[in-house]
């Protein structure tokens, strides 16, 4: 696999400040704006905390650290069929196995590779499409400009 495509190794000493602000931020939503400010300097993201107060509903506290320390996926211009059928597949293994994080994170690269976000995810979590890879790859393909 390439370079690109593995998923990263988080910095598990960030993920545990990550998770200490995190903790704080769902805790005091309305009192966490140095709390907020420093998460979003140390991760280069624009985290609100109405984003924690939506992601503890599908992640426990340390996968929400690891996520939001986490690079955001790159786009890949250049994907191949067979690669996109693989990314997919892993992610259908990662959903069943209950690693969001590693779907998460590979939806958003295929989505930000084809610009198509929301697309893919909304496909993807659909229960009558659960495992169905080809007409995604289909779609890619037959949609890119």
């Amino acid at each position: 696999m390439r370079k690109e495509l593995i998923y990263p190794a988080p910095d598990t000493k960030m993920v545990q400040m990550a998770r200490n602000f995190i903790d704080y931020i769902i805790k005091n939503p309305n009192d966490c704006f140095k709390e907020m400010a420093t998460l979003n300097i140390m991760t280069g993201k624009n985290f609100s905390p109405n984003d924690f107060l939506e992601f503890k509903n599908y992640f426990n506290l340390r996968d929400l650290a690891e996520l939001a320390v986490l690079p955001t996926a790159p786009k890949v211009n250049d994907l191949t069929k067979d690669e996109v059928t693989m990314l997919l597949n892993n992610i259908y293994k990662y959903i069943k196995n209950g690693d969001n994080l590693k779907a998460t994170y590979y939806i958003e690269l295929l989505e930000t590779s084809f610009n198509k976000v929301g697309e893919i995810s909304a496909y993807v979590f659909q229960p009558l499409n659960m495992g169905k890879v080809q007409p995604i790859v289909d779609y890619l393909f037959n949609s890119v400009v």
